[in-house]
């Protein structure tokens, strides 16, 4: 048998010459010595090992809340235990949908980060966290793996050079979570969620020519809008002749300036 801290028994399974194994029972948090013991006379047979019984982990929230199938994207679990004495944190672990595991990296003790697994199905599903990698918390966080965005229309399409913009992309499966816009030339930009359907880039500011734009949430994964923004220089107007004319109209008037183009109008 083991027997915990002089106490508590548990039966033994032989595995092997140098291999034992036996359940560990209800024990109070902290260090706990393990011996093994003989069944009839309860003669002591090992020298001392000793376990760490660390306090339970407990899950409480999970942001975002969704995800993508067949991207990886950082979440962060928030959550009580995360830190516990003699623990190197090395095994800290996600497990997605009861099968797919994912590194995890310790924050604090009550925060922990990790990325969805790429081969996580679409769906509704759910997230536990374990310490060493193998015993997982009981209580879970729900999850959903969502088809990637889908990209409908982005607007407006054309910008001048120097004169800041805000670009609005329509599209599906927008999650709450921390967005930015990025040209093809890997400048970002900030953005914000409307809705689920609508996000808007900010404070655009591109160099003449054309632009592609993607997409960005949480800083993990990439979407291609298969939009191109272009970019002119600033109509500017210089003069405009005559400068004065007779009340009943009917002047012909030429304006002066730069950047006209066939589509170009002076309102």
């Amino acid at each position: 048998q083991c027997l915990f801290n002089a106490e508590q028994v548990s039966a033994v399974t032989f595995i092997s010459s140098s291999h034992l194994s036996c359940l560990v029972p209800l024990l109070d948090p902290g260090s706990v010595t393990v011996q093994i013991m003989h069944t009839e006379d309860t003669k002591i047979l090992s020298n001392d090992l000793e376990i760490w019984v660390h306090e339970p982990v407990k899950l409480n929230a999970v942001k975002p809340s969704q995800g993508y199938a067949g991207f990886e994207m950082k979440v962060q679990i928030a959550g009580v235990n995360f830190e516990q004495k003699v623990n190197d944190h090395a095994g800290i672990t996600c497990l997605f949908a009861k099968t797919f595991q994912s590194q995890a990296r310790l924050v604090s003790s009550t925060q922990i980060e990790c990325y969805t697994p790429k081969d996580a199905p679409k769906g509704i599903t759910s997230i536990a966290v374990s310490l060493q990698g193998n015993e997982y918390s009981v209580d879970t966080l729900g999850f959903e793996m969502l088809d990637n965005v889908p990209i409908f229309a982005a607007f407006p399409i054309s910008l001048y050079f120097g004169m800041p913009a805000q670009i609005t992309v329509r599209g599906a499966n927008f999650i709450d979570t921390q967005w930015s816009c990025e040209s093809g030339s890997g400048l970002p930009f900030d953005a914000h969620r409307v809705s689920a359907n609508v996000l808007v880039c900010e404070s655009v500011l591109l160099s003449e020519g054309n632009h592609s734009l993607r997409l960005t949430p949480g800083d993990s994964v990439f979407f291609e809008t298969n939009a191109y923004i272009h970019v002119v220089a600033a109509r500017t107007f210089l003069s405009l002749q005559p400068s004065a004319g007779p009340s009943q109209g009917g002047v012909l008037v030429t304006i002066a300036g730069n950047h006209f183009d066939a589509y170009s109008s002076a309102g």
